[in-house]
């Protein structure tokens, strides 16, 4: 693919350093933020979860099979294309966005958290 005597040249990054950085900056932030945000979710689901009550463990039972067992990719395409049709109605899009991906992220993470309630607890139906 590349000849022995090839160089890589890396040098032009530098002018971008800052813009780099600042990526670097949103992602670990976003990271830490959501998994923050579906630990907590999570911690909330599967205590819930333990309920005896089928009116209160009914719907998160179905919220965590939906996110658990659809892909991480399918659900950002299902939720890109649902804020799509909400930014034609209103005005911000990046803002809605910013929300909308923290929101998809953190309910997997919660999915996922909530359902390990069954290896803790040995509570599975």
């Amino acid at each position: 693919m590349t000849g022995a005597g090839y160089a890589w040249d890396f040098s032009f990054l530098w002018a971008y350093r800052s813009l780099i950085l600042t990526g670097l900056e949103v992602t670990i932030a976003y990271t830490i933020g959501t998994i923050v945000l579906g630990l907590v979710v999570g911690l909330v689901t599967g205590l819930l979860r333990l309920s005896r009550n089928p009116i209160i463990t009914a719907p998160l039972v179905a919220y965590v099979e939906i996110f658990r067992c659809t892909p991480l990719l399918v659900q950002i395409v299902w939720f890109c294309y649902w804020a799509h049709s909400y930014s034609r109605i209103s005005v911000g899009l990046d803002r809605y966005l910013m929300i909308f991906a923290t929101e998809m992220l953190s309910n997997t993470s919660s999915s996922f958290s909530a359902a390990s309630r069954c290896i803790v607890c040995d509570t599975c139906e």
